[in-house]
């Protein structure tokens, strides 16, 4: 079964109080269209989501109210040559039915002011990646002074800001040795299925690439390898460490990061590791893929898995006395793929010193990049986008490329994390007196979001001085988390929580929509021709004007979402499947704008 296009659509309700909203823009349908030629295997055309604005937006809703989209979401989809299938689910990194992004004030829920500051090992320590797990609690890494080297280090914390005492040994804390010389964490993913954790860096001195994986209490997973860590030499092995990793849905995790050559100091890598912790020998070469460039360090700092499985990765590439912005993709066995860019490569000037750290791919394969720029006197946060073929996107930004200037003497972005509805937010420092952590929110055009922190952008330190933040991640119920770097007598692990952010729930278990929380789900009207159902899962309602009965149901989450309906007949391409929208806010919900991002995905053979 082969996913093999997608499209996008995004909710969203503005105001759930008496008082009308002004909500940001309310938005209507976002999707593409693509044609996949895999003839090989089947070839489907994207779902082209709902057209109708009055399908997306409920408008400016009262509290206890239930409401229904006053159109129909008609999505059409089929397969040139085979059977298909059309799924709905949401996509989101928050998992949620509807949530409301956060303003930029704090969340005096955790650790009592947003801000939690966490003493690691004996001495300095430097917080460098973060995920959330599906239970909400917070796992942040990094490198802690340990008894003799630094070492993989990381902690986790409960949504409270409270550390872990069921991991770690109940210290909520651990500080691992890997490698016979120094160890710097530098990225953390958390498997799914089991939610182990796997932390990747240099180890020995920035002598070897090396992950390790550890249980859900925090000790090591000895299936990984053999012994619970993985050390590598790539290159020649002066001089090399992972900087970023992502994990494939059949398990397999990619890095990338950079490593020394004979004569060059640094080239760009990526590699693949089996679920078992061994090399992939089936990618690249031996399980690398070095990209040659120049002689002076040029690195990897983000990677990412886009929907159709290639995989994108962002950093820079040195050009004379410069750098500039570098971004790549490669299909699933670590070929270049040519058809981003011509060459698989997109080297390009955005200020007169760049560097890319950070890469997230929107559902329809847009790529999106964060860095900074130097404007030949200091660096301002940057972001840019390209469309699937590697040409900059016009939409976005001034020519594909948006400058954040002005928040300080000098910015930085580190990390980027996208919104279900096209906005997306951007992590790192800005310098104003002092570094501080900072954290701005671009609109889908890449302009600043004014309804977040102060023009688009707010700062803070922890601790007594220098802060930056150097990762960050969306939570459970749509709070944004940044972990990095705090000041105190040493240098502390610094983790700030954004929000407060009200989320609505499923409509499960009211099936008229009349119970005490606020809901929402969709009703399938029905299907067109060349259209069947599986009336146990989704039954045709007709109408769905009334908010009562059977026919509802939750938007589903995960990976794999609900099959909606599917076609019978092998090559029938303009089947149809209509849904309405239905939502109602409790008495106590919060006014503002709320977001329910929706992915329609088609599955051929179906």
């Amino acid at each position: 079964m082969r996913r093999l296009s997608l499209a996008l659509l995004a909710l969203t309700l503005a105001s759930f109080a008496g008082v009308a909203a002004t909500p940001d823009a309310v938005r209507g349908a976002s999707s593409s269209v693509t044609v996949v030629m895999d003839v090989a295997s089947a070839t489907a055309i994207s779902p082209l989501g709902c057209s109708s604005a009055a399908s997306t937006s409920f408008g400016t809703v009262l509290p206890d109210t239930p409401v229904v989209t006053s159109a129909d979401c008609t999505v059409s989809f089929g397969s040139t040559n085979d059977t298909a299938a059309l799924r709905m689910r949401q996509f989101d990194e928050v998992g949620t039915a509807m949530y409301r992004p956060p303003d930029g004030s704090f969340a005096t829920a955790f650790g009592g002011t947003g801000k939690v500051t966490v003493p690691v090992g004996t001495g300095s320590d430097l917080a460098r990646a973060m995920a959330v797990q599906a239970n909400g609690d917070i796992v942040v890494v990094g490198t802690s002074a340990g008894a003799s080297n630094d070492d993989f280090s990381l902690i986790r914390l409960h949504p409270n800001g409270t550390l872990d005492s069921t991991f770690g040994a109940t210290t909520g804390k651990v500080v691992q040795p890997i490698g016979a010389g120094n160890d710097t964490g530098y990225a953390v993913a958390i498997q799914p299925a089991d939610g182990r954790i796997i932390v990747a860096g240099s180890c020995a001195g920035s002598g070897n690439h090396c992950m390790a994986r550890f249980k859900t209490d925090g000790t090591l997973d000895t299936t990984f390898n053999g012994t619970g860590y993985e050390l590598s030499v790539v290159g020649d092995g002066s001089f090399q460490s992972i900087m970023a990793i992502a994990l494939q849905p059949d398990g397999k995790i990619v890095t990338a990061g950079y490593a020394g050559y004979p004569g060059l100091s640094g080239e760009m890598v990526v590699t693949r590791v089996l679920p078992n912790g061994t090399i992939d020998s089936g990618f690249g070469t031996s399980g690398t893929v070095h990209i040659p460039g120049n002689a002076n360090f040029d690195i990897l700092r983000g990677v990412a898995i886009a929907p159709d499985g290639k995989i994108v990765a962002t950093g820079r590439i040195e050009n004379g006395a410069r750098y500039d912005w570098a971004t790549l993709r490669l299909n699933a066995d670590g070929s270049l793929d040519t058809s981003f860019n011509g060459t698989g490569i997109k080297q390009h000037q955005v200020g007169s010193d760049d560097y890319a750290r950070s890469v997230a791919v929107q559902p329809d394969g847009s790529i999106v990049t964060v860095g900074y720029a130097n404007n030949g006197s200091n660096t301002d946060v940057a972001a840019v986008r390209y469309l699937v073929d590697g040409t900059l996107d016009p939409s976005f930004g001034v020519g594909g490329v948006a400058i954040a200037p002005g928040f300080g003497a000098a910015d930085e972005g580190f990390a980027v994390r996208l919104l279900g509805d096209g906005r997306l937010y951007i992590g790192g420092f800005v310098t104003s007196g002092t570094k501080q952590m900072g954290v701005a929110r671009l609109r889908a055009n890449g302009t600043l979001d004014p309804t977040f922190g102060t023009g688009g952008a707010m700062a803070t330190t922890i601790g007594s001085g220098v802060s930056e933040i150097g990762a960050i991640a969306i939570g459970a119920d749509g709070s944004l988390y940044g972990a990095g770097q705090a000041t105190n007598a040493t240098l502390d692990f610094g983790v700030v929580r954004l929000g407060t952010v009200t989320v609505t729930d499923y409509a499960v278990g009211s099936a008229d929509f009349t119970g005490g929380g606020s809901m929402f789900g969709a009703c399938l009207r029905g299907v067109g021709a060349g259209a069947s159902t599986d009336v146990s899962t989704w039954t045709p309602a007709g109408t769905c004007s009334a908010v009562s009965g059977p026919s509802w149901h939750a938007v589903a989450s995960g990976t794999t979402g609900d099959k909606l309906a599917f076609t019978t007949v092998a090559g029938t391409s303009g089947a149809t499947a209509s849904l309405r929208f239905a939502a109602r806010p409790a008495l106590s919900q919060a006014p503002g704008t709320y977001i329910a991002p929706i992915l329609f995905e088609v599955i051929a053979p179906g």
